[in-house]
């Protein structure tokens, strides 16, 4: 298995197949793809009408080429990353490993720049660091997500509904075991 397959097996198991909730702030999706991202990449292809195939082409074009998680040295901090990019956006899950990797950073290391795009110093930082704190880099983005869910939830009741499927998010992936690339 892939890298891709991976992170894609593991989003796709946290997103079902289609929602219409409507207090879910995302929208009406199938398999995690929003309306207005669909309507980006493919016009003319109704949600409803969306196959997992073509989800797994969104996904790969937006939340793992377009990002650059493909280019993270270790399976399971890339499935992290892009699966918090399908459920937060790809510019807060950037932030979210940029804070995480400032958090690690050795003393004295100049700290990232927090702004979302995951360039190459963002990258570099952290292939330096893989494998062997992989674990540490997800907990501390895995922290990150919990600090975003909860004060969405704390600022919105109604949000508190989706709260223990989040949290399921955040369970930590074992993709070093299974990926080969």
């Amino acid at each position: 298995m892939t890298n891709f397959e991976y992170a894609v097996h593991r989003t796709l198991d946290s997103e079902g197949v289609f929602s219409d909730d409507k207090l879910d702030r995302g929208g009406v999706t199938k398999y995690g793809i929003t309306e207005t991202t669909l309507r980006r990449t493919m016009p003319d292809v109704p949600i409803e009408s969306l196959t997992k195939e073509q989800a797994i082409e969104i996904y790969k074009l937006w939340y793992w080429e377009q990002p650059g998680w493909y280019k993270i040295n270790d399976c399971s901090v890339a499935a992290v990353c892009f699966d918090a990019g399908v459920n937060h956006g790809t510019v807060v899950a950037g932030k979210f490993m940029q804070r995480a990797l400032n958090t690690l950073s050795k003393q004295g290391q100049k700290p990232l720049l927090v702004d979302g795009w995951v360039g190459d110093k963002t990258l570099e930082r952290m292939n330096e660091m893989l494998p062997n704190e992989a674990d540490a880099i997800i907990c501390a983005f895995n922290g990150e997500r919990y600090a975003y869910y909860k004060a969405i939830v704390d600022a919105d009741e109604s949000q508190r509904r989706f709260i223990r499927g989040w949290m399921e998010r955040l369970e930590v992936p074992l993709g070093d075991k299974i990926c080969t690339s």
